[in-house]
């Protein structure tokens, strides 16, 4: 003898837009594994993305914010050349980009600095060194005038003795 099951009682009607119990609890453990799980990569990387955002912006600051980069562009500002090219006053723009090493006193710098005047942006390119205090001295020194192959060599031009 066969036993046939009881029959599926009839879904119950609900108003428009009301959920059953099983509805409710099915859309609150998709919406928590939602949030959990992918808001959790999606904090993760966020946190990721932050953290090398600040190394990023950290290393361009530490550069644009050091005394060969203030140097460079004080002696560009002071440049009669750079002054009718460019404008004044003489703006550091963003990412200043390059290297600076210090060691025992003495710093050496290789540094590229996008500026700004009045009238043009263009860039310096600084490359030198500074022993125990001393001031910089500059083995490249110049401004690349943007949009232009112009360059302003800053450095005085040697003596030639004949």
């Amino acid at each position: 003898m066969s036993a046939e099951p009881p029959p599926v009682p009839p879904p119950t009607p609900t108003p428009f837009g009301e959920p059953t119990a099983i509805q409710t609890q099915n859309r609150s453990a998709v919406t928590k594994g939602i949030l959990i799980g992918c808001g959790g990569c999606a904090v993760v990387l966020a946190g990721i993305a932050a953290v090398f955002a600040a190394i990023f912006f950290g290393v361009f600051a530490a550069i644009g914010n050091s005394d060969a980069v203030a140097e460079a562009i004080k002696r560009a500002s002071a440049s009669p050349q750079v002054q009718q090219k460019l404008g004044i006053p003489l703006e550091r723009g963003w990412l200043t980009a390059g290297n600076i090493e210090t060691a025992n006193g003495s710093s050496s710098a290789d540094v590229r600095i996008p500026v700004k005047g009045s009238k043009m942006s263009g860039n310096i390119h600084a490359v030198g060194y500074k022993r125990d205090g001393e001031d910089w001295v500059f083995t490249v020194l110049e401004v690349t005038i943007d949009g232009t192959a112009e360059r302003i060599n800053l450095l005085p031009s040697p003596v030639i003795q004949t």
